[in-house]
């Protein structure tokens, strides 16, 4: 738990730190502005606050793993029995657009991932 708080911690000061040196650097042309994508880590969209990006953040590192391997299996030929391909794109889906998803459900998954992960540690 407290690890999760400090990695969300840790991403709040790199945002704003990301916000302060966007303040002394030249602005990028509307060309340019419109080439970049917004998944650039020193993108900074100025909506919401930082605690609800850094989560939105950390929760995506979280849990790429698990985004990376619904997007695999679902474009694969052989799936595994009782998964469907749509759900599995909608899974894959839901973590990387969770912008939109309740601060306490993208912190409760990320946190329930990280338990398992320790205690799968711990057996081994």
């Amino acid at each position: 738990l407290s690890i999760l708080e400090r990695q969300i911690q840790a991403e709040v000061l790199a945002l704003k730190a990301l916000r302060a040196r966007a303040k002394y650097t030249p602005r990028p042309s509307i060309a340019e502005m419109e080439s970049e994508e917004e998944d650039d880590p020193g993108h900074i969209d100025g909506k919401g606050d930082d605690v609800a990006s850094a989560m939105a953040i950390v929760h995506k590192r979280v849990l790429e793993g698990v985004s990376a391997w619904c997007t695999y299996v679902a474009e694969g030929l052989c799936l595994p029995s009782g998964m469907e391909k749509n759900q599995l794109k909608t899974l894959a889906r839901s973590i990387e657009e969770n912008s939109t998803r309740p601060l306490s459900k993208l912190f409760a998954e990320a946190l329930l991932l990280r338990t398992m992960e320790s205690l799968s540690e711990q057996i081994l």
